[in-house]
């Protein structure tokens, strides 16, 4: 009886409602972790180019752009990641291997 008092009282709706709510925000959550991940993923692609052509200056300015975006980045996915508990491990780990590379490549520029 317990049972469908609680259906005749609506709160079956609010619950859907609220679960409905928190799947929405893990989704976008994890859809704006993905999108720093591809961008970081498209930096290190292009910082590549700039070190096979010998642009150490490209690389210079290039690697400054790489710092913000990963500073932003760690804002977001430290700060919001955790709305997304499934995927947060995977881009915490990214961006500890994005900032590996980085450093990586501040030290072939500094060798240069």
């Amino acid at each position: 009886m317990a049972f469908l008092e609680f259906l005749k009282d609506g709160k079956v709706k609010k619950v859907l409602w609220i679960l409905s709510i928190l799947v929405a925000y893990s989704g976008l959550i994890g859809f704006t972790c993905f999108i720093f991940e591809e961008t970081m993923q498209l930096q290190t692609f292009s910082a590549f180019i700039y070190t096979n052509a010998e642009d150490w200056e490209g690389l210079e300015s290039h690697i400054v752009l790489m710092e913000k975006t990963q500073g932003f980045a760690e804002f977001w996915i430290k700060g919001f990641g955790w709305g997304n508990p499934i995927m947060w491990p995977a881009f915490l780990s990214y961006l500890e291997s994005n900032q590996a590379y980085i450093d990586a490549l501040k030290r072939q520029l500094k060798n240069k």
